[in-house]
């Protein structure tokens, strides 16, 4: 940024411009009622997590995603490349934690397995990218278990 070699006024100057914009603006007065937070996760009992890893974590966890043409190759890969994403989230939010509870219901119930699901899903890494003769881009992403796991069970 640019500054400007202007003179500042005077000191007598300065008080006046003050004096000035104080008596045109309006006193700075007001109230405002505070209102709780929104809750941040759904009510429930606590989530506890098994003392060991669930079976998953010893798979492949592998989200496929389809674009059709996007108008360029590389906006056809980023679609689908959202599209992995997309399905990598169901197939997460469909896996068993414990009984009865999956990793998408305890999600909605503890921000820090949310934030745990969406740093993988963050970090998942694009495993096949097939570049279709239609146009179309078909990739898979893949997610470390043992990584997502550990960040879930890490989470005190």
């Amino acid at each position: 940024m640019r500054k400007a070699n202007l003179p500042l006024p005077d000191t007598d100057d300065q008080s006046k411009l003050r004096e000035a914009f104080l008596r045109a603006a309006p006193a700075a007065v007001g109230h405002a009622a505070a209102t709780p937070p929104a809750p941040t996760s759904a009510a429930g009992p606590p989530i506890v997590l098994p003392n060991r890893p669930p079976v998953w974590v010893d798979g492949e966890l592998t989200g496929e995603g389809v674009a059709q043409s996007a108008g360029s190759k590389l906006k056809t890969a980023r679609a689908a490349e959202t599209s992995a994403d997309e399905a990598l989230r169901i197939l997460l939010d469909g896996l068993p934690l414990s009984p009865g509870l999956t990793l998408g219901e305890a999600a909605k119930r503890s921000p820090a397995i949310e934030k745990a699901i969406a740093d993988a899903i963050g970090r998942a890494r694009t495993s096949k990218v097939d570049y279709r003769p239609d146009g179309s881009v078909s990739v898979q992403a893949t997610i470390n278990p043992h990584e997502l796991w550990a960040a879930i069970s890490d989470r005190d």
